[in-house]
């Protein structure tokens, strides 16, 4: 579809039989995911993925491991783009699920990486074939029903229903980022974030500790993968964030700890309200609703950094 800047596929599964995962799920997701559509679509057998011929052609090349080199103007220390996806993970903490129980995920794909839509839900179909969950403790289960879901005009359409794939036309388009954000906003973290500057934990304490991080993952994910590439005076908008919106105030504001690769890691949640001194610009518009879509911070593909926008 023209214009076309992400397409947000939400998952709903029913288990087989009874299963665990951790509070967190994210990071199961992610690499089910990627264990699946590496052995399912891999047609070289290289190790390294990032010198592989088919790199750009491969689901799971493009996706996780994308060779496409950074030009001049990108974040530095970093060779490549950002990932062309984020989980959105199940909101619910619990880590218990018996036979029959219901999970609701979602995947959110980034222009380029659309294409590749259909090769992740066969992904998802066969990914239930072989379980999913902690380690001996994995759950099957079957697809029930996959919804294409557009948060910013509140619709969704079945995507996959029955063995079949829709005829689908609410994609998330660039236009759908100028949806309007009032003078006062609520920012509230669905799930953990983690932001680091100068190599340090921020916790939020202003506008300018967080919207950077928006602005970061709004420009180079539109960049890399999209023909949508609006004209930012950086000078501009930096101050207008730094001056111009203050933090009114802020709710159930609290750390948590993530266990990665047996490090632990901190984390924190809470709820953010902004007022702002005038109308926001169109690129801090754009960035604030963008940000919705792309998670922000550490671990993002993971399903970290997911904020929803309260507008008044």
């Amino acid at each position: 579809m023209k214009n076309s800047i992400a397409i947000w596929l939400e998952f709903k599964i029913k288990f087989l039989n009874d299963c665990e995962f951790p509070k967190w799920k994210g990071d199961i997701l992610r690499g089910s995911l990627g264990y699946v559509l590496k052995s399912s679509f891999c047609t070289t057998g290289l190790n390294n993925c990032f010198i592989c011929p088919m790199n750009l052609a491969c689901p799971y090349g493009f996706i996780f491991r994308n060779n496409k080199t950074r030009p001049r103007g990108f974040v530095r220390n970093l060779k490549y783009f950002s990932k062309p996806y984020v989980i959105k993970p199940p909101l619910e903490t619990k880590t218990k699920y018996y036979k029959k129980d219901s999970m609701t995920f979602s995947i959110v794909l980034f222009s380029e990486a659309m294409k590749f839509s259909f090769d992740v839900v066969n992904a998802i179909k066969i990914l239930g074939t072989k379980g999913m969950g902690r380690k001996g403790k994995q759950g099957k289960f079957i697809v029930e029903e996959i919804l294409s879901k557009n948060p910013f005009r509140n619709n969704k359409e079945v995507f996959w229903e029955e063995n079949e794939f829709k005829d689908v036309k609410n994609f998330i388009v660039s236009d759908d980022l100028k949806k309007r954000i009032t003078k006062r906003f609520f920012i509230k973290f669905l799930t953990p974030y983690q932001l680091i500057k100068n190599k340090t934990i921020r916790v939020i304490s202003s506008f300018s500790d967080i919207f950077p991080f928006i602005l970061r993952k709004y420009t180079n994910i539109l960049r890399s993968y999209t023909t949508y590439n609006p004209r930012i005076d950086i000078e501009e908008v930096k101050e207008f964030y730094e001056y111009e919106v203050s933090l009114v105030n802020k709710f159930n504001e609290r750390s948590v700890k993530f266990v990665y690769k047996k490090e632990e890691q901190l984390f924190f949640l809470g709820e953010y309200f902004f007022k702002a001194n005038k109308k926001l610009p169109k690129i801090v518009n754009e960035a604030l609703n963008f940000g919705v879509l792309s998670n922000i911070g550490k671990k993002s593909v993971f399903g970290f950094g997911w904020y929803d926008l309260n507008r008044f």
